[in-house]
């Protein structure tokens, strides 16, 4: 019977996925935008620092396959 994957190991699957699809997100409006526009610093609480930084817009970056759209605003 196969393990089931540890709480830590979800959860640093999903931040990595979080940081992906940032990353993919940057690189598209760095096409727009230039090269100031990068992955926000995400050591904070989120609630001071957008996505995506470097861009007239606050970004917040979301990979769900339904995305909680009251939550996230």
């Amino acid at each position: 019977m196969a393990k089931a994957p540890d709480r830590s190991r979800i959860g640093r699957l999903s931040r990595t996925k979080g940081k992906v699809e940032e990353r993919r997100v940057a690189l598209l409006y760095r096409a727009l935008y230039g090269e100031r526009v990068k992955r926000g610093w995400q050591a904070r609480e989120g609630h001071d620092a957008p996505d995506i930084e470097g861009t007239p817009f606050w970004l917040e970056v979301k990979n769900h396959r339904k995305v909680p759209v009251r939550a996230a605003l």
